[in-house]
């Protein structure tokens, strides 16, 4: 539920003003937080989970892939692994108000272009 914002994160000002958008009552961020608090809301920082994650083409990826993978390095080939450097344009620390023992997950796009496919 991200009601038109870039991202799922609740702030307080985005709290306020959905609160005021809803009913026409406009409270200060820092008083939103008291009420959050009562109703048992708390400020927490959430899971973040690639939008792409895939567990099925996970668990074939490593029952399948990294067994024919591994068995390169064992004939004595040299085996090299690619990363790729860069710089992300998401916040590194967020938090959001979720209900109090609900850890909240943030959905991101994480892949990347670059060198996608290559084998040995």
């Amino acid at each position: 539920m991200s009601r038109g914002y870039k991202t799922n994160l609740w702030t307080l000002p985005r709290v306020a003003a959905l609160i005021k958008e809803l009913t026409g009552v406009q409270y200060h961020p820092g008083h939103v937080w008291r009420l959050l608090g009562d109703n048992g809301f708390s400020c927490q920082r959430p899971e973040r989970r690639a939008i792409e994650h895939d567990e099925p083409k996970i668990r074939r990826w490593k029952r399948v892939e990294w067994p024919a993978i591994e068995k390169v390095g064992e004939e004595g080939r040299t085996l090299v692994f690619i990363d790729e450097g860069g710089l992300s344009t998401r916040p590194t620390r967020v938090r959001t108000w979720a209900p109090r023992g609900q850890t909240p997950v943030i959905q991101e796009k994480l892949a990347a272009k670059g060198v996608a496919g290559a084998r040995c």
